[in-house]
């Protein structure tokens, strides 16, 4: 569906990352999704910090705990 209607695939899983890079479909995955509604201005950084610790405390893991670290 990505190819067809030339859209990102937004997924943490790493075989589904593997294939779409493979197929040279854009991807990205919670963190980016998280920085972009930073960046289009939905949510502020702070708030989108407060997310990723929540998200972090109930199991997700993150490479980073804060998003300061990526933006």
């Amino acid at each position: 569906m990505a190819i067809t209607r030339g859209c990102r695939v937004l997924t943490d899983d790493r075989d589904a990352r593997e294939l779409a890079r493979h197929l040279r479909i854009p991807i990205s995955g919670t963190l980016g999704v998280l920085t972009r509604l930073v960046d289009i201005g939905h949510f502020t950084l702070n708030e989108t910090n407060d997310l990723l610790l929540q998200m972090i405390a109930t199991g997700y893991y993150s490479p980073v705990s804060s998003l300061r670290d990526i933006i």
